[in-house]
């Protein structure tokens, strides 16, 4: 799964509230990988996300407190 950093002017939003949440400093992830991530650990977590996320997002985003580096 390739992250990418948040670029300085994107503004995330709570896709569930629409509401805005600003630009936390973390990383991006295409949909698609971090859902195909997700699965390996839950697939139910996955299909739920699936079920929920609009279809116009592209990435999800993550906190630096939420992600986690490997190489």
């Amino acid at each position: 799964m390739v992250a990418e950093c948040t670029p300085p002017g994107a503004i995330e939003g709570d896709f569930i509230t629409g509401a805005p949440i600003g630009n936390r400093g973390g990383y991006r992830v295409r949909v698609e990988d971090a859902l195909g991530a997700l699965d390996t650990k839950s697939e139910e977590a996955a299909n739920w996300f699936r079920r929920n996320i609009p279809e116009w997002i592209t990435y999800l985003t993550f906190g630096p407190e939420e992600a986690r580096i490997a190489s």
